[in-house]
């Protein structure tokens, strides 16, 4: 049976009457308000551990094309980051639509004939022991694009596939996971501001395959509230930052935490980086909406579970009242 570590959904909540709370004490012994500037980096960097570094799992899509006239023969690879998310029991894979479909939006130029054929999809499950070592696991499955659900507003970026269409190795432990309440609302994703911290993991290739997946830190560079443009490129359901997202990277997980969310949310999907060249071309990225996630995985019916054993998702309140803030003073 196939056991699947979900993640602690959003672990830690944070509100103003917790940092009001906290004190230091004085030169003189007197009480003082404690230095606030300081509270959400502690918080991010509590946040940030290795399960949260294997959500990422690298993808190969294989692709063939009818170059010769001689039917369909094995063309091209692509690689990127994907990451699961659990929907009442079933897993999804969700990645960048690029990496899925060979001809949206081709840097070279279009080959009609080109089919995915085949996708393989590797990653660690890091168990929330993190002492524990974080075994490997391989899902793979052969079909075409139209077993691939795409949002239907064209300029998004985005794709998600069932785990169910395909299979794990026998023996492997289930993935790394992220329940639906980790998703951002599209109101929380308003509310993100300019220069707040972002995370991304996942599997840059500019120096060649990485066998493991690596956290990249940025922020926030475009307001939200508003269309996502960068010179010529208007971006559908998207939002600007700072950070490096080089080949490999596509559909890498965005974590993301912010007064107006209170806790630490995936607020989207890397989507790469946004015109430019040379040592430049990785600076500004852009990534999907992770409410635009949410509107796509509303048409998904779920599947008979794929999770044995005792494995139960847990509800968001429960998961607030065991991750709550203990207060130190307390």
């Amino acid at each position: 049976m196939l056991m699947s570590e979900k993640l602690y959904a959003p672990r830690y909540t944070i509100t103003k009457a917790d940092l009001d709370s906290r004190r230091i004490e004085g030169v003189c012994g007197m009480a003082e308000p404690a230095a606030r500037k300081f509270e959400p980096m502690l918080y991010v960097q509590r946040f940030v551990d290795r399960q949260h570094l294997y959500l990422a799992a690298s993808v190969t899509a294989h692709f063939t094309a009818e170059l010769a006239g001689d039917g369909p023969e094995d063309y091209e690879t692509k690689t990127g980051t994907a990451f699961v998310v659990e929907k009442q029991g079933s897993l999804f894979f969700v990645t960048n639509r690029h990496v899925f479909d060979y001809n949206y939006k081709p840097p070279h130029g279009v080959i009609p004939s080109a089919k995915l054929r085949g996708v393989e999809i590797r990653g660690y499950a890091q168990p929330s022991d993190l002492s524990q070592p974080a075994p490997p696991w391989t899902w793979t499955c052969t079909q075409e694009t139209s077993g691939i659900a795409f949002h239907p507003d064209e300029s998004t970026d985005l794709a998600v596939v069932s785990a169910g269409r395909g299979s794990f190795n026998p023996g492997d432990p289930g993935p790394n996971c992220l329940g639906m309440e980790w998703l951002a609302s599209a109101t929380e994703i308003d509310g993100l501001m300019p220069g707040e911290e972002i995370f991304l993991a996942g599997y840059p290739g500019m120096a060649g395959p990485i066998e493991r997946p690596l956290i990249v830190r940025g922020i926030i560079a475009s307001d939200p509230r508003h269309p996502a443009t960068f010179g010529k490129a208007h971006l559908g359901n998207a939002v600007l930052c700072h950070s490096f997202s080089w080949s490999g990277m596509s559909g890498a997980p965005v974590l993301g935490i912010s007064q107006s969310i209170g806790k630490v949310k995936l607020i989207g999907v890397n989507a790469g980086h946004v015109g430019g060249s040379g040592i430049t071309g990785g600076v500004i990225s852009h990534f999907v909406r992770s409410s635009a996630l949410t509107e796509l995985m509303g048409n998904f019916v779920t599947l008979p579970p794929l999770l044995g054993g005792g494995w139960r998702a847990e509800t968001p309140e429960e998961i607030a009242e065991s991750l709550r803030f203990q207060n130190p003073s307390q």
